[in-house]
């Protein structure tokens, strides 16, 4: 399967190729843990350079910084189908766990999904995809969450 192939037009889901795709990759993981978490597709900078050196380049030249940013409704419109095929996981997958990794990219203003740290400067992307160590940390209280929650669920499986 490709990440590509998940955001294509859905003609129907029931015959749906990238979602079956998707599903035979999930399997093996699936029958070999107690869990899977899945990090959902998160709004990104498309920079020819990456949003760091972008952000850089501007910084130097003095030019204005207000649109490192997404509209959050642009990215789900972007995605539609991609979330359409991944609300088809959990009734296949019970031990499968959503990560929405755009809530907290997108939590600092209503609306938009800033690519860069507006106190501090620093990037939330090591290039337009991964995440940097400030993006990472906008994600550190939802995997916190995760966890204490599996950790509970296994805890409760156990007795």
């Amino acid at each position: 399967f490709s990440s590509a192939a998940l955001r294509r037009p859905i003609a129907d889901l029931n015959t749906d190729q990238p979602l079956s795709s998707f599903v035979n990759f999930l399997k093996p993981f699936s029958a070999s843990s107690k869990f899977i978490v899945l990090d959902e597709f998160y709004p990104h900078s498309t920079m020819p350079a990456g949003i760091a050196v972008s952000l850089q380049k501007r910084l130097m030249r003095q030019q204005k910084l207000d649109d490192l940013r997404s509209r959050y409704q642009d990215f789900i419109s972007d995605y539609e189908s991609y979330f359409r095929r991944i609300d088809q996981l959990p009734a296949r997958f019970p031990n499968l766990v959503r990560h929405n990794t755009s809530g907290p990219l997108c939590s600092e203003e209503p609306g938009s999904c800033w690519w860069y740290n507006r106190s501090n400067f620093h990037a939330y992307f090591t290039d337009n995809a991964h995440l940097s160590a400030d993006g990472l940390e906008l994600e550190r209280a939802s995997y916190k969450r995760i966890l204490d929650d599996l950790i509970m669920r296994v805890k409760t499986i156990k007795n």
